[in-house]
């Protein structure tokens, strides 16, 4: 009887737990699921792509603003494998357009459904981590060894990366590497 009531009690906590984590991510949303969360997106189509870095990966990128914070999300097949925070440039508000760690935590503990760190890694100053969950975070902050303010917090899918190496190192997972042509460079 008593090994029914721990079972019980178990499986409500592990149905309880994957629900939270699913009520607060944002990795895995799909478009109507992130404009019903932060209101009619702009987007890009990746033939409608320039520069931008990281986000060339995606099939669709996804710009928001709300309550003056710039949202970036990149889709692939329809759900969101990367979101972006930060201050739009020249946004001189209280902090100087940058996250305090409080505002951090909240972001991360949105995009995580509070999920333990399982790694992190420091690179240029920058906290990496991983999260349980398979979950990806990146810390930009202002000055390097002062874990005050932050100037971007970005979270990716760990479809985009095997491990926190990889992550840190910039390594995405083979299939999400986009083919470019060959550049002509026979004038050079």
């Amino acid at each position: 009887m008593r090994s029914h009531r721990f079972l019980c009690f178990a499986t409500f906590l592990f149905t309880f737990s994957m629900i939270s984590h699913s009520a607060f991510a944002r990795l895995g949303d799909d478009r109507e699921a992130l404009e019903k969360r932060f209101g009619k997106g702009e987007s890009v189509k990746q033939s409608e792509q320039v520069d931008l870095g990281l986000w060339d990966l995606f099939e669709e990128v996804l710009f928001f603003e709300k309550n003056g914070i710039d949202i970036v999300a990149g889709l692939s097949e329809g759900k969101c494998l990367a979101i972006s925070y930060q201050f739009p440039k020249g946004n001189e508000d209280k902090t100087g357009g940058r996250f305090t760690w409080s505002e951090a935590q909240v972001l991360i503990e949105k995009n995580t459904g509070g999920s333990p760190v399982i790694s992190e890694s420091v690179f240029d100053g920058n906290p990496h981590r991983q999260y349980e969950g398979d979950i990806f975070a990146k810390l930009e902050i202002v000055a390097p060894h002062t874990e005050e303010f932050f100037t971007r917090v970005a979270f990716y899918s760990g479809e985009l990366f095997e491990n926190l190496e990889n992550f840190v190192g910039g390594v995405s997972r083979s299939e999400f590497l986009k083919q470019s042509p060959p550049r002509d460079l026979s004038d050079f």
